[in-house]
């Protein structure tokens, strides 16, 4: 196995508010230190082919760069049946694919074998940060699983929230 990689991020967890305000000190963090010009933030909607190739190359004259994926893991229960739903099929669809060989369609975009060589290969100068399911659904989130630095966010009970107020927000 590779040893952690320090800046391939990972925060998950059922504490959305807690994971969007630690996304958010980060983000001012980073933004104070590079400039905003080195911070890319990618919604659902806005992935594009180009992506891939954001994050294998390095920020403006060599800087550190960051880039932070909002959606490209997160999924509903629903999308989540789904998949396993898809994943079944594909299975049987396999054998008749592998005869007729129809696998143009995908875009590589959409094939996690891709975002993992990728991420392998990203310079140390990039950050990439995803924003995860509560457990890893997909390939590639399976693979950050394994390789990336993790923070988890757990719901906490009364008493940990009031003990993280008062060492955080003194």
């Amino acid at each position: 196995t590779m040893p952690t990689k320090k800046n391939i991020l990972l925060f998950r967890g059922e504490n959305r508010e807690m994971l969007r305000s630690t996304l958010q000190k980060w983000r001012e963090r980073f933004v104070e230190k590079h400039g905003d010009m080195n911070l890319l933030e990618v919604r659902d909607d806005t992935i594009f082919e180009g992506i891939l190739g954001d994050c294998l190359t390095a920020g403006f004259m060599g800087s550190t760069r960051m880039i932070i994926f909002h959606g490209k893991l997160k999924k509903t229960e629903k999308e989540q049946e789904k998949i396993e739903e898809q994943k079944k099929i594909a299975e049987i669809i396999d054998m008749e694919d592998l005869l007729s060989n129809s696998n143009a369609k995908k875009t590589p975009i959409d094939d996690d074998a891709i975002w993992i060589q990728t991420l392998v290969q990203i310079p140390e100068t990039n950050f990439i940060l995803f924003v995860g399911n509560k457990k890893p659904v997909t390939e590639l989130e399976k693979w950050l699983d394994k390789n990336a630095t993790i923070h988890e966010f757990p719901n906490l009970s009364v008493r940990e929230i009031i003990s993280y107020i008062e060492t955080h927000l003194r």
